[in-house]
C-alpha cells in the first residue's frame, strides 16, 4: 500500500485548496517513492556445514584410523578404463588403480593441535610457493642458473605439505610415497644409508629385491632428467641430487625395479627408474617412505608408462578413516564430467586456463600469469590484485565477527555460535573456454582450530602466478586427461 502524505491545506475562509510549495512536494514524492521500487536482488548464497567441519579438528594429536585399504580392495570399473598408446612400452593395455589416502588417516601427528597443525601448513606452504616461482621463471627465461642457484634441480619436496599419501609395491614391499603433481623424480629411502630421515614405513632394502638393478654408466651416459640432476658414480653408477626449496637435499642411486598399482598384484610395471635414497636430509620426518613425482618431466612416473590420463580425488585432508584411489588411464565418462578447462604444461607444472573469479554469483576478478594446479600446496594463491578483490567480495556480503589473521590468511571469522550450518557467499573459477567450477563452501571455509575460527582458504601470493592447492580439490575427481590436453573436474567422485 502507498502511504498518503497530506502536504497541502483548506481555506475554509474561501473554500479555495492551498497547493504545497515546491519543497514539501519533493518531500512528500521522497517519503513514497521507495515504497514504489523493487527490492534489492539477494546475493546468491551457499550453505556451509560448520557442525562437521569442527570436528574434523578433533582428530589431531589422536592415533590414525585403519590404514586404508589393500591391494586386494581396490576396485575399477572396468567400462571405465581408457587404453593406453600402444606405441609406448608395453604395459598391461587396463588403467591402474592406486590407494590414495590423508595423511592422517596414515601417520599420527606430533603437533598437540590443530591450530599448531595449520600454522606449519602455511609456513611450508609459503616456502613451496617461492619454489614453484622460481620454477616458472627459470622456464620462462626470467631468471638463468647463476641468478637462481640449481633451480632446475630444485624439487618442492622439502617444502610442501604433502596431505596425501600413494600406497605403491616397490620390488616386493608397499611404502607410502607423498602425491607430488610438481617433482619428476620417485624416490624412497634405502639402507644402507648415510642419513635417513625417520619414516612410518621399514625402509628399502634394494638387495632383498631381485628386481632391483641399478643404472650403470660405464657403457654410456646417464639419462638427463628434466628437473633434478644426474652423473655418474665413482662406482660406475647414475647417481642423482635433488635440492630442495628450503636447501635440504635427497642424494642416491637411479635404478630400475618393478612397481606394483595395487589390484591382485598383477598390475605389476617392469624397469621403471626410480631414485634409491641414501642421503636425506628433507622434512618428510616421521611419514612417507619419499616422493611419488607426477609432472610433466622425462623421468616422472607418467611420462615413463606413457599415461594418457591420471586421476585423483582428495578425501577431506583430517579425514582419519577414508580413502580413495589415484587412477591411470582412467577418465570418467562423458555424462559424469562436470567441467573441462584447458590444461598447459609449463615449468614442469601442470597449468589451467583460469581467467577468473566470483563470488556471491558475480564476477569480482580477473586473473592473470599462470596458474598451477599443484598437489603438495594446501592454500590457494593469488595475486594481490585478485586477492584483494576476492576478499573485499566476500566480507562485504557476510555478517560475521572477524579473527585474527592465521599465517598468510587474513580473512578469518569467528563461527563458534553457529550450530550446524550457514549461508555463505559461493566461490566460482572461470576458465577460458567459458565454463565455471562451482566449489563447495568447505574447499574455501577453512577451520584452523577447534574453537570455531575458520578463514577463507586463499592467500596473497608474493609472485604474479597462481597455485590451486588441494583444499580447493577436495572432494572432486581432478582428471589430468595429458592427451587431451584438459583438466576434468567430476565433483563428489571420490
Amino acid at each position: 500500500m502507498i502511504r498518503m502524505v497530506n502536504v497541502g491545506s483548506y481555506n475554509n475562509n474561501n473554500n479555495n485548496y492551498m497547493f504545497p510549495s515546491l519543497p514539501l512536494l519533493l518531500l512528500a514524492l521522497c517519503l513514497a517513492t521507495p515504497l514504489l521500487l523493487p527490492p534489492a536482488a539477494a546475493v546468491a548464497t551457499t550453505l556451509f556445514d560448520v557442525e562437521s567441519s569442527l570436528q574434523e579438528t578433533l582428530h589431531v594429536g589422536q592415533p590414525p584410523g585403519e590404514r586404508g585399504l589393500s591391494y586386494d580392495e581396490v576396485v575399477v570399473d572396468e567400462d571405465d578404463r581408457r587404453h593406453r598408446d600402444t606405441n609406448k612400452q608395453s604395459f598391461p593395455s587396463s588403467g591402474y588403480s592406486v590407494v590414495l589416502q590423508p595423511r592422517s588417516a596414515v601417520f599420527p601427528t606430533s603437533y598437540p593441535d590443530y591450530r599448531s597443525l595449520t600454522l606449519a601448513q602455511l609456513k611450508r606452504d609459503s616456502a613451496r610457493a617461492k619454489w614453484i616461482q622460481a620454477r616458472l621463471d627459470l622456464a620462462a627465461g626470467r631468471t638463468t642458473m647463476t641468478e637462481e642457484v640449481s633451480s632446475e634441480v630444485t624439487s618442492g619436496a622439502g617444502s610442501g605439505s604433502y596431505e596425501y599419501l600413494a600406497l605403491v609395491g616397490i620390488g616386493r614391499a608397499k611404502f607410502h610415497l607423498a602425491l607430488d603433481t610438481g617433482s619428476e623424480l620417485t624416490w624412497l629411502q634405502c639402507l644402507p644409508c648415510d642419513q635417513c630421515y625417520p619414516q612410518t614405513d621399514p625402509i628399502f632394502v634394494p638387495s632383498q629385491s631381485p628386481t632391483y638393478s641399478p643404472l650403470p654408466c660405464h657403457a654410456g651416459p646417464c639419462p638427463s632428467p628434466t628437473h633434478f640432476s644426474s652423473q655418474c658414480g665413482w662406482n660406475h653408477t647414475c647417481r642423482y641430487t635433488t635440492v630442495y626449496g628450503d636447501t635440504s637435499t635427497s642424494q642416491g642411486d637411479l635404478a630400475k625395479e618393478s612397481v606394483t598399482l595395487g589390484g591382485d598384484g598383477s598390475d605389476t610395471l617392469p624397469n621403471i627408474t626410480i631414485g634409491c635414497g641414501r642421503n636425506n636430509p628433507v622434512m618428510l620426518a616421521g611419514g612417507p617412505a619419499g616422493i611419488m613425482g607426477l609432472n610433466g618431466g622425462s623421468l616422472s612416473f607418467t611420462t615413463q608408462i606413457g599415461a594418457t590420463s591420471f586421476s585423483y580425488c582428495l578425501v577431506d585432508k583430517d579425514d582419519t578413516t577414508h580413502s580413495s584411489t589415484l587412477d591411470f588411464f582412467v577418465v570418467p565418462k562423458v555424462d559424469d564430467v562436470a567441467v573441462v578447462a584447458p590444461l598447459m604444461k609449463t615449468g614442469g607444472f601442470y597449468q589451467i586456463g583460469l581467467v577468473g573469479i566470483s563470488v556471491g554469483g558475480a564476477p569480482v576478478t580477473s586473473i592473470t600469469g599462470d596458474v598451477i594446479v599443484d598437489s603438495g600446496t594446501v592454500v590457494s594463491q593469488l595475486p594481490g590484485y585478485a586477492y584483494n578483490s576476492v576478499r573485499e567480495a566476500f566480507v562485504a556480503n557476510v555478517n560475521l565477527t572477524s579473527r585474527p589473521q592465521v599465517g598468510p590468511m587474513d580473512t578469518c571469522f569467528d563461527l563458534s555460535g553457529v550450530n550446524i550450518t550457514m549461508a555463505v557467499p559461493p566461490v566460482s573459477f572461470h576458465f577460458s573456454n567459458g565454463q565455471e567450477l562451482k566449489l563447495p563452501a568447505k574447499n574455501y571455509m577453512t577451520p584452523v582450530g577447534s574453537s570455531g575460527t575458520h578463514c577463507l582458504a586463499f592467500a596473497a601470493a608474493t609472485t604474479p602466478n597462481s597455485i590451486i592447492g588441494n583444499v580447493q580439490q577436495q572432494g572432486i575427481r581432478v582428471t589430468y586427461d595429458l592427451a587431451g590436453s584438459v583438466f576434468r573436474f567430476t565433483p563428489g567422485n571420490c
